[in-house]
């Protein structure tokens, strides 16, 4: 017997890319990535759309003395079959599963970018979203 989940991943799309590089960077020694994630849940016609970001770097990058800034947004739908708003399973569902169902999608955006930017390919390595935000 095949045990069926009752959340849907229907779908996903690209909100937002920013790629900046910073020209005057000299590279020396290997950099340490500086990512900044965040996340966001909306809420309509019995669909749930789960807004993924990640920055890396920040907006001053040339500034810091960084390579580049980067920041991609994606967003999933998802359904949960006789979805109500009211049950805290259905919450816990979306809230724990959605975000490491988006996350796989996201990095390979990243990869994707920093390849066709001609950069040396950023590989996000796997990371368990819950307990990063949860920290």
């Amino acid at each position: 017997m095949i045990n069926k989940s009752i959340l849907k991943f229907e779908n996903y799309f690209i909100n937002e890319i920013t790629f900046s590089k910073n020209e005057e960077f000299n590279i020396k020694n290997p950099i340490e990535l500086d990512l900044d994630f965040s996340y966001n849940f909306t809420e309509k016609e019995n669909k749930t759309f789960v807004k993924l970001t990640l920055k890396i770097f920040d907006e001053n990058y040339i500034q810091n003395q960084k390579p580049f800034f980067m920041k991609v947004s994606i967003t999933g739908i998802f359904q949960i079959e006789n979805y109500d708003t009211t049950n805290k399973d259905h919450k816990n569902l979306i809230s724990k599963n959605t975000l490491t169902i988006l996350f796989p999608y996201l990095r390979s955006t990243i990869t994707h970018i920093s390849l066709e930017a001609q950069i040396n390919p950023i590989i996000i390595p796997p990371i368990n979203i819950q307990s990063y935000f949860e920290k």
